[in-house]
């Protein structure tokens, strides 16, 4: 609000001076979303309510599914009985990580100097040989953070990503969205409505769940997987503590107290070391090579259920294995949060949740296929894909390209696409002729340089 403006004579001057106020309201920063303040946690007594259920007598006679949900209701709530909630910490109401006991106690020290200098009790160089002492310690403190975070980014990415965050000045948030109807919406629910539509976009088994390709399997012969209690005890342990909760509001230092690549043998450096070794090998004997980068868009949402259903029983599963693969994959569901107000629940009618172990593998089964007839060299790691061809005659040039129409007909035929805008062509060998090559109806562009898993690779490093 601003109040209404007057003018004066400044003192003895002929020049006036315009006089105003502003009046605004302070900034709320907040937070709406709720976690567990572990710090006033009641683990034990958690550990002893938990020890006083007859689990075994009552999960007796239930199906795995009863049975999760039995032990999940308990959990959840006896965990609210002994772990209290707090708010978030927001940006501006966080303690600095560099700020420590003996920083704390120097500023203290310098408020109190200034103080007494306000009050002509210390001199001015007295005050401002203890500020610049402070502001010593100060920057010494956050030089020694900073390296520390620089240093351990690969085992505390979240640190560093947090730290840098907050460095910022503009505090980033959702601003208003267009909904379906072309209309304007600012409400945090209804935005959150057209975020979570605007995702299930990318699902490829629309209309239909996956239960319809894959539930028709009867019960039949196999034995039953077995699951060894040390298993899952070790996974538990496993568990980062430091992660956030999921969907199914368990936080794993919850489960961890309680407890007391993707293809083993296969890492991005081995596919990195084995795929390199092979282009360099053909350019020290004078061939040519290009070397086509393709992406898929969205790989992991876009896994259609019951493609992959078809491939798992293709490749020889168990049925045991293939009805409890169908179950996990069935039913999942997706919600946007925007300042802590919830959309409503989506069905995710297709995908693979990817950072999960099984994820993982269900997407390699899925994409296993995807070298068949291809008679260039290519390498698949996740979502990560290479092509590469010795281009020195027409025919090899014609060869690369026929293989890129086979692997745009392979992304038609399982429901995936290539974002053609991120597919590049880094052509190596001063003599390269830089040929034109595309994917579909559009012309992929070439590349001067390409990042893969952190190394930069140049047309012209030789």
């Amino acid at each position: 609000m601003l109040e209404p403006c007057r003018h004066k004579l400044a003192g003895s001057s002929d020049h006036e001076m315009v006089e105003f106020r502003i009046f605004t309201k302070g900034r709320n920063e907040s937070s709406k979303i709720q976690t567990l303040d572990f710090r006033k946690a009641g683990l034990d007594s958690l550990r002893e309510l938990m020890g006083r259920i007859f689990w075994e007598a009552n999960m007796r006679g239930q199906g795995v599914q009863d049975s999760w949900l039995y032990f999940k209701e308990d959990l959840l709530r006896l965990e609210g009985q002994t772990i209290p909630k707090c708010r978030k910490n927001s940006k501006y109401g966080r303690q600095p990580a560099w700020l420590n006991s003996e920083i704390f106690s120097k500023l203290k020290l310098k408020k109190e100097a200034y103080k007494k200098w306000k009050f002509r009790q210390m001199t001015r160089e007295e005050y401002k040989n203890i500020a610049r002492t402070c502001r010593g310690v100060i920057r010494k403190a956050k030089t020694q953070l900073e390296l520390q975070l620089a240093r351990d980014v690969k085992s505390n990415k979240k640190g560093f990503y947090r730290y840098v965050s907050n460095k910022k000045k503009v505090r980033e948030s959702v601003g208003p969205l267009l909904n379906g109807g072309g209309n304007l919406v600012t409400d945090d629910v209804e935005k959150a409505e057209v975020l979570n539509a605007f995702f299930a976009l990318v699902f490829t088994d629309k209309g239909s769940s996956q239960t319809a390709a894959l539930g028709n399997t009867v019960s039949g012969g196999g034995e039953q997987p077995s699951v060894v209690k040390e298993q899952v005890k070790d996974y538990l342990e496993k568990l980062d503590v430091h992660k956030s909760m999921g969907p199914d509001l368990m936080h794993p230092r919850v489960l961890t107290d309680l407890a007391d690549g993707f293809t083993k043998g296969r890492s991005y450096l081995t596919n990195l070391i084995a795929f390199y070794d092979e282009i360099t090998g053909s350019v020290d004997m004078g061939k040519m090579v290009d070397v086509i980068y393709l992406d898929f868009s969205k790989a992991f949402d876009m896994v259609s259920h019951s493609i992959l259903a078809s491939k798992i029983k293709k490749y020889g599963l168990d049925e045991w294995t293939r009805r409890w693969i169908e179950s996990w994959l069935d039913c999942w569901a997706q919600q946007v949060i925007i300042n802590g107000f919830m959309s409503s629940w989506q069905l995710v009618s297709s995908g693979v949740p990817q950072g999960s172990v099984l994820g993982s593998v269900l997407f390699n089964i899925f994409i296993n296929d995807l070298d068949d007839g291809i008679n260039c060299t290519l390498r698949k790691f996740a979502d990560v894909t290479k092509l590469v061809g010795e281009i020195d005659t027409l025919e090899g040039r014609d060869r690369v390209q026929s293989n890129l129409d086979k692997l745009e007909d392979w992304a038609k035929r399982n429901l995936m696409r290539f974002n053609k805008d991120k597919c590049r062509v880094l052509h190596l060998e001063r003599k390269n002729p830089m040929h034109l090559y595309r994917l579909g109806t559009d012309w992929l562009s070439s590349s001067s340089a390409e990042k893969d898993w952190g190394l930069q690779w140049m047309k012209n490093w030789i």
